[in-house]
C-alpha cells in the first residue's frame, strides 16, 4: 500500500481497518525476517560443526602420516578450524545482533498494540451498534413518511363532497 493509498483510505471506519491491517502485516513481516535469520544461524552452526569435524579428521590424518604430508594436513586442519570458528562467530552475530532483537521488537510492538486495539475494537463495536440502530430508525422514519405521503395522495383523490359530508357527521 502506497502512502497516497493509505492517506486516501484513512478516513472513517475503513481507515482504522487499513491501519490495523498495515500494522499487522508489518509485524508479521518482521517476525518472518527474524525467522529467516534464525534459520541462517542454524545453517551456519551446522556448517561450523561439520568443518570442525572435518578439521579433526585432518588432524588425525596428520598424526598417522610421515614426511611433508604432516605439515600439509596440519595446515589444512588449522585453516578449516579457523573457518569453522569464523562461521561460528557469524552465526552468533546473526542470532544476537539481528534475529533476537527483531523478534523482540515484533513481540514488544504486538504487546503494546494489543491493549489499544482491544479498547478501540470495543469502542468501534459500540459505535457500529449505535450506527445500526440509527440506520434502523432512519429506515422506519422513511417508511412512515412514505406511508403518510401515500395517505395524503389518497386524501387528494377523495371527492370534496365526501369530505364535507364526513365533516358534518
Amino acid at each position: 500500500m502506497t502512502a497516497e493509498q493509505f492517506r486516501d483510505c484513512f478516513v472513517g471506519e475503513r481507515g482504522y481497518e487499513a491501519l490495523k491491517k498495515l500494522m499487522k502485516s508489518g509485524n508479521e513481516h518482521c517476525t518472518d525476517i527474524a525467522k529467516c535469520w534464525q534459520e541462517r544461524y542454524d545453517l551456519e552452526i551446522a556448517y561450523a560443526k561439520g568443518l570442525r569435524k572435518n578439521s579433526e579428521t585432518f588432524q588425525k590424518l596428520s598424526s598417522r602420516t610421515k614426511g611433508s604430508l604432516v605439515q600439509a594436513f596440519t595446515t589444512i586442519a588449522t585453516q578449516i578450524n579457523i573457518e569453522s570458528e569464523a562461521h561460528n562467530s557469524i552465526a552468533n552475530i546473526l542470532l544476537n545482533k539481528i534475529s533476537i532483537p527483531m523478534k523482540n521488537l515484533a513481540d514488544t510492538q504486538l504487546k503494546a498494540r494489543k491493549p489499544i486495539e482491544d479498547v478501540l475494537n470495543g469502542k468501534f463495536k459500540v459505535w457500529k451498534d449505535k450506527r445500526e440502530t440509527d440506520t434502523k430508525y432512519r429506515q422506519r422514519q422513511f417508511d412512515n413518511c412514505k406511508e403518510i405521503e401515500g395517505l395524503y395522495l389518497r386524501m387528494d383523490e377523495i371527492p370534496k363532497t365526501t369530505k364535507n359530508s364526513a365533516k358534518e357527521t
